[in-house]
């Protein structure tokens, strides 16, 4: 899935766990959220907010999800 207005967003898995609730997962890039993957435009941004950005080092894996800036 690639939107045409996306900006990347490297973010924290457990932030988007403790936001969203469920199991958050990385996997060749794809992201999913206990099964549901949260790359449609806007999905976390809507629940995060576009300014919350992680250090892929402190999230233990390269994380990116494509987003809409609200």
């Amino acid at each position: 899935i690639t939107p045409v207005n996306h900006i990347h967003l490297q973010i924290h898995m457990d932030e988007v766990e403790n936001h969203m609730g469920g199991v958050v997962t990385c996997t060749d890039g794809v992201v999913t959220r206990t099964g549901e993957v949260l790359t449609l435009m806007g999905e976390v941004a809507t629940h995060m907010g576009e300014d919350v950005v992680g250090a892929e080092e402190e999230a233990g894996v390269g994380v990116e999800a494509i987003t809409t800036i609200r």
